[in-house]
């Protein structure tokens, strides 16, 4: 039996550090993303936290001309000795915005990142609006 991909947002490889605190421990590791989605991202580090773990995410990407700063709330989807697959749950919109263009510059079909964002939008308002 074929097993279908419920993915709902497209997954770049992108390259950045991140650090991630566990709340309310405040305990912080860091390490580098593997992948990044609207929706999560794997990150490599050296240490790894329990599954379902509430977590503070900080990405920092750097390029030689600027540096980005992205802060999010997000809990382990999944821990394993060399790493950590988060699910993001909390955002400004600003930092969503930075994150949308990130995916769609690094996944070379911009028209399908912006037909994902504005279905993530659409569904979030109908979520608010029942």
């Amino acid at each position: 039996m074929e097993q279908k991909d419920r993915r709902r947002f497209s997954r770049v490889r992108f390259q950045a550090e991140a650090v991630v605190s566990l709340r309310p421990h405040n305990v912080t590791t860091t390490g580098r993303i593997r992948d990044l989605s609207l929706k999560g991202m794997y990150v490599s580090t050296e240490k790894s936290f329990p599954q379902g773990s509430g977590v503070d995410v900080t990405i920092l990407a750097r390029t030689p001309a600027a540096e980005l700063t992205l802060k999010l709330d997000g809990r382990v989807l999944r821990s394993e000795p060399e790493g950590m697959a988060l699910e993001f749950s909390k955002m400004d919109l600003d930092t969503f915005i930075h994150l949308k263009n990130i995916i769609a510059l690094n996944s070379g079909d911009l028209d399908k990142v912006v037909k994902e964002f504005h279905d993530f939008i659409k569904n979030k308002t109908r979520g608010q609006a029942q």
